[in-house]
């Protein structure tokens, strides 16, 4: 997990991260709830966090995955409504 000071978090560490990985591909109610008062703690690295994933999910994804504008928007809506 990132550093609890949350400076200097950039999207490659992020995308380097297996679990930030696994909770963009795979989310649990654990990592969900980490993420949430990470980002709360540091609201400054929003969007350092949903470049990080829609990056992930792109790559896991690929060609056949959703459309990257919708991921965003979810993603968004999603940091918005906690």
């Amino acid at each position: 997990m990132p550093s609890e000071n949350g400076s200097g978090v950039s999207v490659n560490d992020l995308t380097s991260n297996d679990e930030f990985i696994a909770h963009c591909l795979h989310p649990t109610e654990e990592s969900t709830a980490y993420w949430k008062a990470w980002t709360k703690k540091h609201p400054q690295q929003r969007t350092t966090i949903e470049k990080a994933k829609l990056m992930v999910m792109g790559m896991h994804h690929g060609a056949n995955g959703p459309d990257l504008s919708t991921l965003k928007s979810d993603i968004w809506d999603h940091i918005s409504s906690h």
